[in-house]
């Protein structure tokens, strides 16, 4: 018997794997809550799935900063250098020890602050990572990721503020997602497959028992 060859097609692409599940483990990644009104900006010392271990947690919305300087993701943003270097951290989040996550962010560089602007990233037990942007004159939000392996049952995640200054680092669109198993994966085309061969053999069956 020959195998349907979108079947294996689809086989095969779970069973290599997607590089990240759908489901997120973070709270207010896109800084959408609270609201502020259009064109304008707050500080807060704690917003929903977020404190500042430092400083404050800047929001900022959609062109404030002028025309066409929004985010791609929603209407508003995070500002890490408000009133100085601040580093905000996530609420805590379950984990499984060992299992490997994909965080991942939109990030721009103010056109008012430094030429480069850079921050630090860092997940629960795991060292902190770089990231920076040049700045070219406008907002330009572009996306980043890291993949960090959990050590424990509760995780966070920590964004700082490492350039000097009262302005720079816009982020947005922050996510933490599990990556994978391919145990899992392999189960799940298994599913898929077997489902799509058993409707092709009810319907071989139909057409080779025609009613009469």
């Amino acid at each position: 018997m020959k195998l349907h060859s979108a079947a294996l097609v689809v086989l095969f692409t779970l069973a290599v794997g997607s590089p990240r599940s759908a489901a997120q483990v973070i709270l207010n990644g896109d800084f959408e809550s609270p609201i502020i009104p259009p064109g304008s900006f707050n500080q807060f010392d704690v917003i929903p799935g977020w404190t500042p271990t430092f400083g404050f947690v800047e929001i900022q919305s959609n062109f404030f900063l002028g025309p066409g300087s929004g985010t791609p993701s929603g209407n508003q943003y995070c500002e890490l250098n408000a009133a100085g270097q601040s580093t905000i951290r996530t609420s805590a989040f379950s984990t499984s020890p060992g299992q490997e996550y994909i965080v991942s962010y939109l990030f721009a560089a103010r056109p008012s602050g430094p030429t480069t602007q850079t921050i630090g990233v860092a997940f629960t037990g795991t060292p902190e990572v770089t990231d920076f942007r040049v700045n070219g004159g406008v907002v330009d939000f572009t996306p980043t990721s890291f993949t960090f392996t959990a050590t424990g049952g509760l995780s966070t995640l920590t964004l700082r503020a490492i350039s000097a200054g009262d302005m720079g680092n816009l982020i947005d669109s922050v996510s933490v997602t599990a990556v994978p198993e391919p145990t899992s994966l392999l189960l799940g085309a298994c599913g898929i497959f077997g489902g799509a061969l058993a409707s092709r053999l009810r319907t071989k069956r139909r057409a080779s028992n025609p009613r009469r």
